[in-house]
């Protein structure tokens, strides 16, 4: 573990992030490279949809480093938030818009971007009062150009579902990842957790609008969460079965 690595991750403990870790990129790239093959054929298939922004920095998510040409290393970290449902006062047997969990509170990009500068502040100024060269740094928060599920897999947050999303051990996939690419290495392997999803298929079967064409891919033209936030034309297709849900899905 690094000098480096320490600092991180004691700034993260104190800002009570769910989970961190690191990895060198370098060392990461050939193993990463299935996962963005992976990114690239599902673009192909046109599972993307309207989300032009994923299709118009494709080639970027291909190495961080066309991202932050520095970056040496990336620290991710996972934010959680509350798992308890949102349900207004009214009966539960009736219908009633629904929005996904994590969109409570202040937006998340702002509310992630503050402590995760105010990690980056302090250890900047810890590493710069001992070392010549100088740190720097770039934080993303899902508006980059970065694959941070695949990243955060590989720096030991979680393993990847057969729903797509990371998941957490303890706290399943109720957080949000980000991530800051360094100009320094950790000194860190890929160390990613086993997958423990098993049998288990409950993410599949449970999908109102079957939006899974198979395990591990999903269909985004069918998800709620893509119906309800990304797509701008009209959505009747399947409409029918996407329930009360406005803004996002937790099922």
């Amino acid at each position: 573990m690094t000098n480096l690595y320490s600092l991180l991750s004691n700034e993260a403990k104190n800002l009570d992030f769910l989970t961190f870790g690191g990895v060198d990129i370098e060392i990461t790239l050939k193993t990463y490279s299935s996962h963005y093959q992976k990114y690239t054929d599902w673009i192909a298939a046109g599972y993307a949809g309207e989300m032009h922004y994923l299709i118009k920095r494709q080639i970027t998510r291909e190495d961080p480093r066309k991202l932050f040409p520095e970056a040496k290393s990336i620290f991710c970290v996972a934010e959680k938030y509350s798992a308890s449902e949102i349900a207004p006062n009214i009966s539960q047997h009736k219908p009633y818009p629904k929005y996904a969990r994590y969109l409570r509170g202040e937006d998340y990009h702002v509310r992630i971007k503050k402590k995760l500068e105010i990690l980056m502040h302090n250890v900047t100024q810890s590493w710069n009062a001992n070392h010549i060269t100088p740190l720097k740094w770039k934080i993303c928060i899902d508006t980059s150009a970065l694959l941070e599920r695949s990243w955060a897999m590989f720096a030991g947050l979680g393993w990847i579902g057969k729903n797509t999303i990371l998941i957490h051990p303890k706290s399943g996939s109720f957080f949000l990842l980000a991530a800051v690419l360094i100009n320094k290495p950790l000194e860190l392997n890929p160390k990613p957790l086993p997958n423990y999803c098993g049998n288990c298929n409950r993410c599949i079967t449970s999908c109102p609008t079957q939006a899974f064409v198979e395990k591990n891919i999903l269909d985004a033209r069918k998800c709620i969460s893509y119906l309800t936030l990304e797509k701008k034309s009209s959505h009747d297709d399947y409409k029918n079965n996407s329930g009360t849900w406005i803004a996002g899905c937790d099922i």
